[in-house]
């Protein structure tokens, strides 16, 4: 896989499905996610157990989440706004 492919492959994975406008909560459950792999990695490497992952889990949850109930919040308003579709392109 080229470089150009991979760059597109991220870009889609971390866009919204219609819009293809990035998703904030998606990139940031991504950062989070390493973030979590790096702790974890870290305190099993120094010293050989597990830590305790309900804290990391809901670290890591939070910023798709965060994004998901603003989402149903704006879906129960009478003017419901929809960003990941662009006007202009309708």
């Amino acid at each position: 896989m080229t470089l150009q492919g991979f760059k597109k492959m991220v870009r889609e994975i971390h866009s919204e499905p219609n819009g293809g406008t990035l998703s904030w909560g998606r990139c940031a459950s991504t950062g989070t996610l390493i973030a979590i792999l790096i702790y974890v990695g870290h305190i099993v490497f120094h010293s050989h157990a597990l830590p305790d992952l309900a804290g990391a889990s809901a670290f890591a949850i939070s910023p798709y989440a965060a994004n998901r109930v603003a989402t149903a919040v704006q879906s129960f308003s009478s003017n419901p706004v929809t960003p990941s579709i662009d006007p202009t392109k309708v």
